[in-house]
């Protein structure tokens, strides 16, 4: 009571004195716009910072602009590179949107202009502007296929169906279109070699190149004709001729070259089985073989030479040799005394004396002196595949001697 009693008394004082409390007296303030809320009631409607007193925008901060290339993602993100606007307001809620005004360059390069707006309670609006530039500067990726040889009567024109194949292209921002150009050369006549690019172009003109080779070529080998078979007695020459037995391969294609190898087997002495591989190559590199087996024989056996000579104190001089067509064979002689064989050698000096006792023989000053009842000289001769033995009485040819050097020195 005593605190309401002073309340009353303060109350009629202040009425007295003229002086009456804003809250039971108000003159409306005049705001000008842009002037921040405060905490007192400005148009006198018993409310503090309504609608009629906030007259200022709230603030407004745009992303930065952005030049990022396709497929980007265009939404608004704080976690990507293209952000999101930044709003606040001193007396109350923001509300942020935007608006989107899109310019299209080409395929998927274009220009985004993007107008944010922040709007308080109060209808106070803010508004920037942020650009975002997507391009296209990548080309498609090309995938080409792989160069190919193929024959020469083929058809070259691309075909995803066969081995010349057809290119293909990825794209991640816009359409695109696989075209290609030849160029054709040819080194000779049957071959004809097309370089193909293949162009994959995109909707901004982006471009990939990819190289192909198209080889067309004659695979056909060429038709060899080889000589027939053939046996030749040695010592035939046996080089491929024309005009020997031997023969020589031939091509009806004036260009192919012709060559051949010999795998030569060794026989007896210079008999061979030589197998000639004829080899044909045309100017697209198609070759053709084939072997031609010639044999060298050798069916004559060595002939042999043997003579005796008189020599001084009727010593008898011994003289043999042996020829082969083919190659120089082996000889050697030897004298029959009884059971034993005596090694000669061509030119050897012998004095024979005939005896019916056991056999004698014996070297003086080297001549072979040989006493017997019959002496024979054998010369053998070997070529490694023919052997030939020729035998001589030397009693014979002793006594032979001996008629003639009395027939040249009769008795008087």
């Amino acid at each position: 009571m005593k605190n309401l009693h002073s309340i009353l008394l303060l109350t009629v004082w202040f009425c007295v004195l003229g002086m009456v409390p804003a809250a039971w007296s108000c003159e409306p303030t005049e705001l000008a716009p842009g002037t921040r809320c405060d905490d007192i009631d400005n148009d006198c409607n018993g409310e503090v910072d309504d609608c009629n007193e906030d007259f200022r925008p709230p603030f407004l901060r745009c992303p930065i602009d952005v030049l990022a290339e396709c497929p980007t993602d265009t939404q608004p993100d704080r976690d990507s590179i293209i952000g999101y606007a930044k709003a606040a307001d001193d007396c109350g809620k923001v509300k942020l949107s935007y608006d989107d005004s899109r310019e299209n360059m080409c395929g998927s390069f274009y220009i985004l202009s993007r107008e944010w707006y922040a709007i308080d309670d109060c209808g106070n609006a803010s508004t920037c502007t942020q650009m975002i530039t997507i391009m296209d500067n990548t080309p498609p990726t090309l995938s080409c296929p792989e160069s190919v040889t193929i024959a020469l009567t083929a058809n070259p024109t691309p075909n995803p169906d066969n081995e010349i194949g057809f290119a293909t292209a990825i794209d991640t921002c816009s359409e695109f279109a696989i075209t290609f150009e030849d160029e054709e050369i040819s080194p000779c006549a049957k071959i004809r070699v097309i370089i193909r690019t293949w162009i994959a172009k995109d909707a901004c003109d982006n471009e990939s190149r990819a190289e192909q080779i198209v080889t067309l070529t004659d695979t056909e080998p060429p038709v060899l004709q080889i000589p027939d078979p053939v046996t030749l007695e040695c010592p035939t020459d046996t080089a491929p001729a024309s005009e020997r037995n031997t023969g020589i391969a031939r091509c009806n294609d004036p260009s192919v070259q012709i060559s051949y190898i010999d795998e030569v087997t060794k026989g007896c002495g210079r008999t061979r089985i030589i197998t000639r591989m004829w080899t044909a190559t045309d100017v697209c590199g198609n070759v053709t073989s084939a072997p031609q087996i010639i044999t060298l024989i050798d069916v004559v056996s060595p002939a042999i030479n043997v003579s005796t000579t008189a020599e001084d104190n009727g010593f008898i001089g011994l003289h043999f040799d042996a020829t082969d067509d083919c190659i120089v064979p082996s000889v050697f002689g030897m004298i029959d005394v009884g059971d034993d064989k005596i090694p000669v050698t061509d030119g050897k000096l012998m004095n024979l004396s005939r005896s019916s006792g056991p056999p004698s023989v014996r070297f003086d000053h080297g001549v072979l002196i040989i006493a017997t009842e019959t002496a024979t000289l054998s010369v053998h001769a070997s070529d490694g595949c023919n052997a030939n033995t020729v035998e001589l009485d030397l009693f014979g040819e002793q006594e032979r001697h001996i008629e003639e050097r009395s027939a040249e020195n009769p008795a008087p």
